[in-house]
């Protein structure tokens, strides 16, 4: 294993995190945070876009993508500095706590050459290592982890026009009627009537009254990100009794 326990301790906590359910045999679920804080935006190859997790259709593997780097150009690439965290809990129930817990954590070497290792309860139960740019990846002996770590399309769809007018129109009704949407102590709409909601999705679904058709657009259509696609053996990361996964992503950045 090329990483070592003093590079590690220099690493600090996490700068991006999303969180996502996922249930064996489930629909995929995913969460998105683009261009947020300036922390993050300060340093791309660590800002975590788009994360995505699901079980594959044979119940065999879980699948998870972390995407990095919001816009990112011809000449963006995973820094060495970041270690790249996959974290998955197995619970028994959806209501219960964690009865098994894996951490996985990825670190480049070169541009394209990645080593992963799973740990779990201080030991490491699963390695990988090579160069994770060809399309295939790469995977382990045991086949029990494959990476795959390149630039892809940013799968993300967001429609800037369409939310620029229903921020307008929240901004309005607010300075007009601070009342009129039940705002809360942390001024946040407690709820939305029918109507309302239905205003605003409409909003969300088209561009601004001067597009073309009202036809909405994707803004990031054509915009790249850097991916990071894992797939591991479910029983790398459950067992009999824990078959219901909650997982997350993190990335830690060298001091």
């Amino acid at each position: 294993m090329k990483n070592r326990a003093s590079l590690w301790r220099r690493f600090a906590v996490g700068l991006g995190a999303l969180g996502a359910l996922a249930l064996v045999a489930a629909e995929p679920v995913q969460g998105a945070d683009h261009l947020d804080s300036d922390a993050t935006i300060g340093d791309p190859a660590a800002d975590i876009t788009d994360w995505f997790a699901w079980t594959s259709a044979d119940g065999e593997s879980l699948n998870m993508i972390m995407a990095l780097t919001p816009l990112a150009g011809a000449d963006a690439t995973f820094s060495d500095a970041t270690q790249y965290s996959f974290h998955v809990n197995a619970h028994p129930d959806l209501l219960s706590a964690a009865g098994m817990s894996t951490l996985i954590t990825c670190q480049f070497y070169t541009e394209t050459d990645i080593e992963c290792w799973a740990q779990r309860e201080g030991s490491v139960v699963g390695y990988v290592e090579g160069d994770a740019s060809d399309e295939a990846g790469v995977t382990n002996g045991d086949s029990s982890i494959r990476v795959f770590a390149g630039v892809r399309n940013d799968p993300f769809y967001f429609n800037l026009d369409g939310f620029k007018a229903v921020e307008e129109t929240v901004r309005g009704v607010v300075a007009d009627s601070p009342g009129a949407l039940g705002l809360d102590g942390n001024g946040c709409p407690a709820g939305l009537d029918s109507d309302t909601r239905a205003a605003l999705v409409g909003q969300l679904a088209a561009n601004a009254p001067d597009a073309p058709d009202g036809t909405p657009i994707n803004d990031l259509d054509g915009a790249n990100v850097l991916a990071i696609v894992m797939q591991v053996d479910l029983d790398l990361v459950s067992d009999a009794d824990n078959t219901i996964f909650s997982t997350w992503a993190s990335t830690q950045v060298a001091e």
